[in-house]
């Protein structure tokens, strides 16, 4: 769909109620591109039927057609210069995903718990993950990949939303 502006994405909003825009998860592609900007990186023939449209560093990944989660893991590098970008069809409100460096664990669970923001957290072998209410999980990796590390200084290295 031809947008003639910028659509406010809101992280915050995001975070703690899974709102997207107009995007919903179960939605057809068909029904995305007719109500929602063209990814970045694809020519429109060639949409329906791809499993994962890209809009900057955010990923949405399709099953069947229809939408069952959005990505990113590319909140700790830069793309084009910029820390967090979803696309020039975005004018992205990062909340507290303007400084990725940080992002602790420690910060983020603090920022959380402020804001009355509530979550649960899991501990993997590889990651620790926070599950928010609005059913996106955060995963925080050690930066340096070694497993003796303070895990309260793990980064943020991901979020998903199925």
């Amino acid at each position: 769909m031809e947008i003639n502006h910028k659509i406010e994405l809101n992280m915050f909003e995001f975070l703690t109620n899974g709102k997207f825009d107009c995007i919903e998860l179960g939605q057809s592609q068909e029904w995305i591109l007719n109500h929602f900007p063209e990814p970045d990186n694809h020519d429109r023939r060639y949409l329906i039927g791809s499993n994962i449209w890209l809009y900057g560093k955010i990923e949405f990944h399709f099953s069947d057609n229809r939408l069952y989660q959005i990505f990113s893991d590319h909140l700790q590098s830069d793309y084009m210069g910029r820390k967090f970008h979803a696309g020039e069809h975005f004018m992205v409100k990062t909340w507290i995903f303007k400084q990725p460096k940080k992002l602790t664990l420690d910060y983020v669970m603090r920022k959380f718990v402020k804001l009355n923001i509530d979550f649960e957290k899991q501990t993997n072998p590889y990651s620790i993950d926070l599950i928010l209410k609005s059913g996106v999980k955060l995963i925080f990796q050690n930066p340096n990949g070694h497993t003796n590390r303070n895990p309260n200084r793990y980064l943020m290295t991901a979020f998903v939303f199925n």
